[in-house]
């Protein structure tokens, strides 16, 4: 039997949803003449379907890899362990300036114009791929022409039937701008702290120089103004002098208070000292001012509180000074009162006023520097106290928060936490805060 030449070799028919092969075949005689024949069929069906899956998957794959932006190479892997590129998808070529058919065959090293360490550094990643039998991704950075390039790569190893790695297939995102970005960002931010720390250190160090001056100025404006030479007019210049130089004073103090803070210079000395004389200072201290607005101060302590603790004094005067100042400054009409209470360890400071208050949306903003929440421009002030008492709070081990809005209006007082505070020849006592509660009031510590 052979096939008849005068037919088609091999037919495809459909029956259905079936799909056969036929050939037909015929036997002749020695003239020629057919004397038989015979039609041999086949059902490829299932395997027709197969190709056309495998087509369209070819299909796929094939405008993934030529579509996609990601680049995507292929490395051929010798039995020997060795590399050769198999190509580079177009997007790979845009990313690197190099044409597929420029490396196709060629080891690592091979590769134009890419630099000893990048070649050794392509082959050191791809045997890792090997020894691990598994995906890898890694950060590399390759040179090119005198270009170095960064990029995210994944690397998968591909099998043949008999299970041996014969290709490592990859894709490389493009990391070089990214990159350079952080680079740009971390050089111009090392710039702006180094430019900080050098604005706060000249600050520190310009301390003594600002403040002597001034404080001659003032001793001999309050010579002046006690002389029994002056007339009424002059004194009350003397008087003016006076107290803004004082003012002065006070601003350039806060001002290198914070640049001490932010140069890291502020020191916490604790010591013991008498907790009930220095409260009774700080009321004295502000009573001619309260008085002068016609406002009630007073100190309200328990007799649980007590006498000796051990701190640092003058940070924690000053935490209490700030308070109590914003409280008679921020207080046109009836009392401010500062309450100590001592209970089971705790030593809690509340300072409370019938001031203007502070609205909700200041409280978020209570302790950014040069912040001040009244609208009033007659209140004087550089908005830097509670900025340096929540930094003196942190240094005595504490923590510390504006205190929730209550009634009509909202207390300007910082509440606070200060451990490792203990009464003295009891140690382990703290001051902790006190919890917030109706009324405009002020939480000290």
């Amino acid at each position: 039997l052979t096939p008849d030449r005068h037919c088609p070799r091999e037919l495809e028919q459909r029956y259905g949803d079936q799909i056969y092969r036929t050939q037909p075949l015929s036997l002749r005689n020695d003239q020629g003449q057919i004397i038989a024949g015979m039609i041999i069929s086949q059902n490829i069906t299932e395997r027709t379907r197969m190709e056309e899956d495998l087509r369209a998957s070819e299909a796929f794959l094939r405008s993934i890899y030529e579509g996609t932006q990601s680049g995507i190479f292929l490395v051929d892997v010798t039995p020997e362990g060795d590399f050769f590129f198999g190509g580079l998808n177009p997007a790979h070529e845009q990313h690197l300036g190099i044409r597929s058919e420029d490396i196709a065959g060629k080891r690592p090293e091979e590769i134009p114009g890419i630099t000893a360490e990048s070649a050794a550094a392509l082959r050191a990643n791809y045997q890792r791929c090997l020894a691990a039998n598994a995906p890898i991704q890694y950060e590399e950075q390759i040179t090119f022409n005198g270009h170095p390039t960064w990029w995210l790569t994944q690397i998968s190893p591909m099998r043949d039937d008999t299970g041996r790695i014969y290709r490592i297939i990859g894709s490389s995102l493009d990391l070089t701008e990214q990159k350079q970005m952080h680079a740009q960002l971390e050089q111009a931010r090392e710039v702006a702290e180094a430019a900080s720390r050098a604005k706060s250190a000249f600050l520190a160090h310009m301390s003594h120089e600002l403040r002597t001056p001034l404080n001659a100025i003032l001793g001999f404006a309050q010579v002046l103004e006690g002389s029994v030479n002056l007339n009424d007019q002059e004194r009350e210049q003397m008087h003016i002098i006076n107290n803004s130089g004082e003012h002065l004073l006070r601003l350039i103090n806060d001002v290198l208070e914070v640049a001490k803070i932010e140069a890291g210079k502020t020191e916490i000395r604790k010591a013991p000292f008498d907790l009930h004389q220095m409260l009774q200072t700080l009321i004295e201290l502000f009573q001619l001012q309260a008085h002068q607005k016609g406002l009630h101060l007073r100190l309200e302590r328990t007799a649980s509180v007590p006498q000796h603790i051990v701190s640092d004094e003058m940070r924690l005067r000053q935490i209490l000074t700030n308070l109590l100042s914003n409280a008679v400054k921020f207080t046109n009409t009836g009392s401010v009162v500062l309450r100590v209470s001592y209970t089971s360890t705790m030593l809690t400071c509340e300072v409370q006023d019938t001031g203007i208050g502070m609205q909700p949306e200041h409280l978020a903003r209570v302790y950014e520097p040069f912040m001040q929440i009244a609208s009033r421009t007659d209140i004087p002030g550089t908005g830097l106290g509670l900025t340096i008492s929540r930094h003196f709070v942190q240094l005595l081990g504490a923590h510390c928060g504006p205190v929730a809005p209550k009634a009509a209006a909202v207390s300007s007082g910082l509440p606070f936490r200060l451990s490792r505070i203990s009464p003295q020849q009891q140690p382990q006592h703290r001051i902790v805060p006190l919890d917030s509660h109706r009324g405009n009031q002020r939480i000290a510590c």
